[in-house]
Formats: structure tokens, C-alpha cells, sequence
């Protein structure tokens, strides 16, 4: 546990220094796919006793992230997009 909370931590460190361009998950997902391939272990999440917390956050912020997007503004947008390119082909 305390390995991965140094990993989100050196993310979050990056992500301070880079002032967001580079995100936190961003780089901590790096590391993690990099640790994984070469040297952490591959049980470490299993070890950390984690999973059932990680999967009930995914499904959390899976369903939060489709309440931002109101579908009136999604359609709006998705019309302007081909009203723009439909005159752009007329030119």
C-alpha cells in the first residue's frame, strides 16, 4: 500500500512541478505500466488488499463523468462541428 501511495504521490509531485500539463494519473499510470513490465511486482494490488475498493471507484467516476456531459450540449456541438465543415467544403 505504502508503494503505491509514493507512486500517486511522485505523480502528484510531477504534476505540481508541471503545473498540470502533465497529469497526476497520467504520469502515475506510466510508472505503474513501466514498474509492472520491469521491476514491481505483478501481485501488487492483490497484495495491497485494494481491488474491491479500486473497482467500486471505477464504477463511481465511470458514471460521474457521463453526468457532466449533458447530451443537449454534446448534440449542439457535434452540429456546429458539421455546419462549420459542410461550409468549409462549399468554399
Amino acid at each position: 500500500m505504502l508503494l503505491i501511495a509514493l507512486i500517486l504521490g511522485f505523480g502528484d509531485f510531477i504534476s505540481i512541478k508541471t503545473k498540470a500539463f502533465l497529469a497526476m494519473m497520467f504520469v502515475a499510470g506510466l510508472f505503474f505500466l513501466f514498474g509492472f513490465w520491469t521491476f514491481l511486482p505483478k501481485t501488487l494490488f492483490d497484495d495491497a488488499n485494494i481491488l474491491d475498493f479500486m473497482n467500486v471507484n471505477v464504477t463511481i467516476a465511470s458514471i460521474l463523468s457521463g453526468i457532466l456531459y449533458s447530451l443537449t450540449g454534446v448534440v449542439f456541438t457535434i452540429n456546429q462541428r458539421w455546419i462549420k465543415r459542410i461550409e468549409n467544403l462549399k468554399t
